[in-house]
């Protein structure tokens, strides 16, 4: 028996048990874009449905049927009531157009393809197309007001017309920073996105995709083979979800030219070379199997952030030539390899933008994704350069996720919300949400408010004037009869403000809680009850959650506030596990009882510290699990053990300091013991970016020679992270993130390695919304110059330790971006330096640095 004939026989006899509420505003997402009410109720509890099919060829809707099905749970009734619900295409079925007249539904230009008509009437529901993507959205509407139901209520006649604001409305999940999902997660993705009407769906992949020609590059705990995607590509379409095939073909690609089968390919270590045509043999081999597997018409080739064009073999080629004809010469020789395929090409537009000429140089069919994920008054400058040069536009926001402890939602809802609304004065094609992996540990489940808010504005811009996003969220995608989630986001993301939590920087959990042996740590107390306080503000608000769909994303929120709960409680314990072994070291001769004592409730401190981490580390990887493949997360849980390690480290020190006071054995001091902490306050600027190091045989009496000028000199120079550069020796640097896992101090010994006579720069980016004059508290080891927008204005030359702030300088900022570098001179021993503002409240983004408002 046919598919077809077995769904026919089920949709003649099932029921519904639901009842709509009555109410003036229908809880959907996206909210749609025309919402008639209209006289009588309409009550369905117990009443027999019919569904009929309104089109010449049944089977073009049978999948859209099998999700109307799923609608109606099968109720035997003895009600001789019937309801009728009809899924059909305009102009295509007889008595189908007799109903849409009956009822006074007729087409209607604005519904294009994918757009819907949904009358509710007392005995009729009727959703009318013109396609059966129309209808499919038509279906995940009903379901979506069916879900907001409660018993016994009814739901006043409504009619909607519907349609989307733009034609592609699309999500990317970055698949090859570390957590690569399973095959079962992905199709989760698909079914959440395409309840969301998203029609567009991009993995990113730079390595993760093994292909016949080339499959050693991949990793084979994490591959996905080109059959597989075929899979998900016919899996995604069934749901009206184009899945974008991509691969990145410039820079970015690390972890291919890192294998030795590739490395004769690359430029540096992250970029391919374009002067080989073993390279576009590479490409072409990997596109041939990539492109036939997917269904969409478009083919990423990225092409983003190729800072390395210019350095090394190519430095001629580019100087010869120019920076912009080398760069389109590889983008059109991409794309002439992707056009037989009947796809365009989709390639980043950071590139094009920062180089403008470059605009007039591309084929107009290639498709810009123009890229930006933060806040601003205006996109303006990301838009227009694209749509004046007459390029398909892909407006590209994101959800915050990039080496974060959990996303910055609310930034991500500004971005997305402004962003796709200046997207629409430029007439662009689509939209694409990014969530980028950066750092490896990110857990997806908890982005789908970015990913839903993103949904939302790409159907309708102006969806939420009159029906707040957050109360439809709750409602629509978990089931929830209230805005708990939503209320607990808002709460928790406060920690994006508080300067020890970094912007929700993941880098904070890592960050040095217990000192190296012989040495002392600083470590910061301030803000971390406040920290702790959100915490519980947070859990109150979550334990209100009522979710009957998707409950488990909840588990994930709950996840990020036990870390920082972590994060608070730990340090505290810490710092009066060292307190209490100081008075152990002070009184043993006078009182061993009392040493005795002290030295049991340090140990107690320790054991909290790690039967809290052990939980944690746990429940991450239980939540990694049901995402992901298990590549990858031993990198996350070595980290974490590294920490439990250091724990058990002092435990040990502890019993061996109680063994001590059994034989009256003197204790040991406090940095032979890994406690020999010091409470420290101060908002240090832990991240910078770092270049080095450079021959300087003048050691820590410094030097005036500049080795920047390759980029124009100290004076011009604004880095980029990943940027390479050559050196005026002629070998390669590059300027890198840095973030010191220990509080006050940067190392950079620990960045560049061990060096003597040298020089190494450190850059940050200080942003001020007017000129202003701040001061600067710095120290050393040994030397520095500090430069300000290029200006040298402090210089301190020779050996010295570094001890916290030992310097200072007035920095005289101006309005928008100021860019400080540090040359730090190397005689030496160690390498270190510091740096803070003084009274001034800052907000870390990365090697970037806001004043804020006091």
């Amino acid at each position: 028996m046919s598919r077809f004939i077995l769904i026919q026989l089920f949709l003649s006899v099932v029921c519904v048990n639901v009842a709509l509420s009555a109410k003036t505003q229908l809880n959907v997402v996206p909210c749609p874009q025309v919402v008639e009410f209209q006289t009588g109720s309409c009550r369905l509890s117990g009443t027999p449905v019919t569904i009929k099919l309104g089109t010449k060829n049944s089977l073009e809707l049978v999948f859209e049927a099998e999700q109307a099905l799923q609608l109606f749970p099968i109720h035997h009734t003895t009600d001789k009531k019937e309801l009728t619900l009809w899924l059909g295409l305009f102009g295509e079925h007889k008595q189908f157009n007799e109903i849409c007249k009956k009822y006074g539904i007729s087409r209607d230009e604005r519904i294009g393809s994918e757009g819907y008509i949904l009358l509710l009437q007392k005995d009729l529901i009727v959703i009318a197309a013109n396609s059966s993507a129309g209808i499919f959205y038509g279906v995940q509407t009903l379901k979506q007001i069916l879900m907001d139901t409660k018993k016994d209520n009814e739901l006043p006649c409504v009619k909607i017309i519907d349609w989307p604001q733009y034609r592609f409305r699309g999500m990317m999940d970055d698949i090859s920073r570390g957590p690569v999902p399973t095959l079962a997660f992905m199709k989760n993705q698909i079914r959440r996105c395409a309840e969301m009407k998203i029609n567009m769906l991009m993995y990113y992949i730079e390595h993760v995709v093994e292909t016949k020609s080339h499959g050693d590059f991949a990793p084979d705990e994490a591959s996905i083979t080109i059959p597989q995607w075929k899979m998900l590509s016919d899996y995604a379409k069934k749901y009206h979800i184009d899945l974008v095939g991509s691969f990145q073909s410039l820079s970015h690609g690390e972890n291919i030219l890192k294998h030795p089968n590739y490395k004769h390919l690359a430029v540096t270590f992250r970029m391919f070379n374009p002067l080989l045509p073993e390279t576009y043999d590479f490409f072409k081999n990997v596109y041939s199997e990539m492109i036939p597997a997917f269904n969409s018409d478009f083919f990423a080739i990225n092409c983003d952030e190729s800072w390395d064009i210019g350095v090394g073999v190519t430095k001629e080629t580019v100087d010869r030539i120019g920076l912009e004809q080398f760069f389109v010469d590889h983008v059109i020789k991409l794309d002439n390899i992707v056009k037989p395929f009947n796809k365009r090409s989709i390639v980043w537009a950071d590139i094009p933008l920062e180089h403008p000429q470059i605009l007039d140089m591309l084929p107009k069919d290639i498709i810009l994704g123009a890229w930006e994920y933060s806040p601003l008054e205006s996109y303006e400058s990301y838009l227009k350069p694209l749509y004046d040069k007459g390029f398909d536009i892909i407006v590209t926001p994101g959800v915050l996720n990039s080496t974060r402890l959990m996303p910055d939602l609310i930034m991500a809802h500004d971005n997305i919300k402004s962003f796709i609304e200046a997207g629409v004065d430029y007439d662009a094609m689509a939209t694409l949400v990014t969530v980028w992996d950066d750092g490896g540990m990110a857990l997806f489940s908890r982005d789908w408010y970015g990913v839903a808010y993103s949904a939302e504005k790409s159907w309708n811009i102006h969806g939420e004037e009159n029906n707040p996003f957050d109360v439809r969220f709750n409602k629509t995608i978990y089931g929830m009869s209230n805005t708990a989630l939503t209320d607990a986001i808002k709460i928790i993301e406060k920690l994006v403000y508080l300067p020890p939590t970094q912007e929700l920087n993941e880098n904070v959990l890592w960050q040095k809680i217990v000192p190296d042996s012989g040495h002392t740590l600083f470590l910061r107390t301030d803000y971390w009850d406040e920290i702790s306080y959100i915490c519980d503000q947070t859990d109150q608000a979550l334990e209100l959650a009522d979710a009957n769909r998707f409950a488990v994303d909840l588990d994930y929120f709950d996840f990020s506030i036990d870390q920082y709960r972590y994060l608070a409680q730990a340090r505290a314990r810490m710092l009066q596990a060292a307190r209490e072994y100081n008075k152990a070291y002070q009184v043993e001769e006078q009182d061993t009882f009392q040493a005795r004592e002290h030295l049991l409730v340090a140990k107690d401190c320790i054991n909290k510290n790690i039967a809290q981490l052990s939980a944690i580390k746990a429940e991450y990887q239980r939540l990694w699990l049901i995402e992901n493949k298990v590549w990858w997360l031993d990198k996350v849980l070595n980290k974490y053990q590294s920490v439990l390690d250091a724990y058990q480290d002092v435990q040990t020190h502890l019993v061996k300091a109680l063994a001590r006071l059994d034989v009256n054995a003197s204790l040991l001091p406090p940095a032979d013991c890994r406690l020999d902490i010091v409470e420290s306050n101060g908002d240090y600027f832990q991240e910078w970016m770092i270049s080095g190091p450079f021959a300087n045989e003048n050691g820590a009496k410094g030097t005036d020679f500049d080795f920047l000028t390759e980029t124009g000199g100290i004076k011009s120079t604004k880095p980029i992270a990943g940027q390479t550069f050559p050196a005026p020796d002629g070998q390669p640097y590059r300027w890198s993130k840095y973030h010191s896992p220990e509080f006050g101090v940067i190392d950079v010994t620990q960045k560049i390695g061990y060096a003597e006579n040298a020089v190494a720069y450190a850059n940050c980016r200080i942003y001020a919304d007017a000129d202003q004059t701040v001061t600067a508290s710095f120290a050393s080891d040994d030397g520095v110059d500090v430069f300000l927008n290029g200006e040298n204005i402090y210089s301190k030359r020779g050996e010295r330790k570094f001890t916290p702030d030992q310097d200072s300088v007035k920095l005289h900022l101006n309005k928008g971006t100021n860019y400080v570098i540090l040359k730090l001179f190397q005689g030496t021993d160690d390498w270190r330096f510091s740096f803070q503002l003084l009274n001034e409240n800052v907000k870390h983004h990365k090697y970037k640095y806001t004043l804020l408002n006091n």
